[in-house]
């Protein structure tokens, strides 16, 4: 009766097992059960025999830590201990908290909300009186503490011997193998070429599809061209008259002031000569004028002299 039993705790422990999630990871050097690591192989995780005994540990933000969603306890893969976050206190080295429930997760982080946090204000003593763990919290008038409680009867406080966990792994693992076609020798054999198959086939698949998208991108572009052509090719072609209409106009303009100006340079070298006396007999006339006043001044201003005497 107890072999019956225990094969059928090994078959739920496999069934369990495979259906870990990949944000967990194991310390090999803690707990007496076992489970399976992020990559889906066998590691010390602490899973005992019982249907509620789990110890997963979470990944956090920080890689010292990890994190037991059902002890509300850090793992500490430096000291290999656990750490209590509402105690600021450590369990000592190889000792498992017993699952607690009705505590909240730290820090307000629950499972699906991003990734958990690592402890704040961490302390490096101990925990006195760490086997009544809901008696500390009450102490300390944590609200929730009060309908906490402890799971004292899924397993042994401590981790059992070396030899008593190699021979609990190779019986999980035969078990494993005879109940899981998922870890079966001839089925792995298989998945190989399978996977190798599949994968040149995706490639393949993804070729053709790129080749197919970049034809029909280019086959689009050039629709759009022509239709565009076809649609302004009038208005594109009045734009071209209207700009050597106007060329034309600048360049027929240009040429008539060019002309003009030689006509008037021609016609003030001729009319430069007699320009040129008409201005110095005027400027002659102009001097005697002055030259006259200024005389007829210095008369008036002798007779005034003589009056005077």
């Amino acid at each position: 009766m107890k072999t019956k039993l225990f094969r059928w705790a090994v078959a739920a422990l496999a069934a369990a097992g495979t259906a870990s999630l990949v944000s967990c990871v194991y310390d090999p050097y803690y707990g007496g059960g076992y489970g399976y690591d992020s990559y889906g192989g066998p590691g010390y995780g602490g899973y005992g025999y019982g249907p509620t005994v789990h110890t997963s540990l979470i990944i956090t933000s920080d890689s010292r830590w990890g994190y037991d969603r059902y002890r509300h306890c850090y793992y500490d893969y430096h000291r290999r201990a656990y750490y209590d976050p509402y105690l600021y206190g450590y369990y000592p080295a190889g000792y498992l908290p017993p699952i607690i429930y009705g505590a909240p997760h730290p820090y307000g982080w629950y499972p699906g909300r991003g990734v958990c946090p690592p402890p704040r204000h961490i302390r490096t003593g101990y925990i006195s009186n760490y086997r009544n763990r809901v008696e500390l919290l009450r102490q300390r008038d944590y609200s929730w503490a009060r309908s906490a409680r402890e799971d004292r009867i899924s397993r042994p406080d401590f981790r059992g011997s070396q030899e008593n966990r190699r021979g609990d792994f190779n019986r999980f693992r035969d078990s494993r193998d005879e109940n899981s076609p998922r870890f079966r020798s001839e089925s792995r054999d298989g998945l190989v070429p399978r996977f190798r198959e599949n994968r040149g086939e995706n490639i393949e698949r993804f070729r053709r599809e790129r080749t197919e998208n970049v034809e029909r991108v280019r086959d689009i572009r050039q629709a759009n061209l022509d239709r565009f052509r076809e649609r302004h090719g009038d208005t594109h072609q009045r734009v071209i008259d209207n700009r050597q209409a106007n060329i034309d106009r600048f360049q027929r303009d240009r040429t008539t002031n060019f002309n003009r100006i030689a006509d008037n340079r021609a016609a003030y070298a001729e009319r430069g000569p007699s320009m040129r006396a008409q201005n110095a007999a005027r400027q002659e006339a102009r001097a005697e004028y002055r030259q006259e006043r200024k005389e007829s001044k210095n008369d008036e201003k002798e007779k005034g002299r003589g009056y005077g005497r």
